[in-house]
């Protein structure tokens, strides 16, 4: 009876070891940086994003958080925002996952009236 606990306990403890690996590996994977650019900022019309890896979809925010824009990459990563007012908005890029990779400041600053 001793000898199998001894044996759980020394294999729930391995287990334990090994997720604790994993986890800190995947830490210091997400500290690092993902490179997202944003540009023009402000934009008047249409602004482009630059990215390592591939942008599916971005979802745009107002300050208030109510999503105002949802677009596909259907144009190599330039987005239209002629129909958006003025003001600060939050751009959220979303992987091939559907999963967020980064939120960005945007201004939005039309010529027109």
């Amino acid at each position: 009876m001793k000898i199998r606990l001894l044996l759980v306990f020394f294999l729930a403890l391995s287990f334990v070891e090994i997720n604790a690996q994993a986890v800190s590996r995947g830490v210091e994977v997400s500290k690092k940086k993902l490179e997202v650019g944003i540009y023009p900022n402000p934009a008047t019309s249409s602004f482009k994003l630059t990215c390592p890896i591939p942008i599916v979809k971005i979802e745009i925010y107002n300050m208030i958080g109510k999503r105002v824009k949802s677009m596909l990459n259907k144009n190599l990563n330039y987005f239209d925002v002629s129909d958006l007012r003025n003001g600060i908005y939050l751009v959220r890029v979303l992987d091939n996952n559907y999963k967020s990779i980064k939120v960005l400041r945007l201004g939005i600053s039309n010529q027109g009236p």
